[in-house]
């Protein structure tokens, strides 16, 4: 078997919030400006009409609407990784990748886990700067951050990923 990379790494709240934000804002990006508009649009028409209040607060609400969205998600994972006990003691988890299969292997004091996934069980594979987000289904997905790893380069990865996974491999 001919590893492509291999990267041991253990989940940080600071890379949970990474990948938090990057998947709220992958699909819904567009929805966020969309509304935007909306209630900036709104807000000019309330300002034709006279309704100087109401054309201020939905600028305010247009333009602070996307800030509150991802605060809320910032505040979503913080509160996450304050009662999750696996982040609070944080395993290290190993990744294999091979033209064959990715394995995951999770690495405690008190226990070992490890699992298997064929490429063709993968949904989609993002790359972004700093880590590779490899989606399991539309919601999941294995952090892989690119400064963990320990074998390989992140760089023939990506052009085996490009080669072999088409349309599912997007650099972001």
């Amino acid at each position: 078997m001919n590893t492509l990379l291999e990267i041991h790494t253990s989940t940080s709240t600071e890379e949970l919030l990474k990948f938090n934000r990057f998947h709220l804002f992958r699909k819904n990006r567009l929805f966020f400006v969309i509304l935007a508009v909306i209630w900036l649009a709104l807000a000019a028409y309330s300002f034709y009409l006279g309704v100087y209040w109401l054309g201020a607060l939905l600028i305010l609400w247009g333009l602070l609407m996307p800030v509150r969205s991802r605060a809320r998600a910032a505040r979503s994972v913080k509160r996450h990784a304050k009662t999750n006990k696996q982040l609070n003691q944080p395993d290290e988890v190993r990744y294999r990748l091979d033209p064959e299969r990715i394995t995951v292997e999770t690495v405690s004091a008190d226990r070992t886990s490890s699992t298997e996934l064929k490429w063709s069980a993968i949904y989609r594979v993002y790359e972004t700067t700093d880590s590779y987000y490899i989606y399991i289904s539309n919601i999941q997905a294995l952090i892989l951050p690119k400064k963990d790893i320990v074998s390989g380069s992140a760089r023939e990865l990506s052009q085996w990923m490009r080669d072999s996974l088409g349309k599912a491999y997007k650099v972001v």
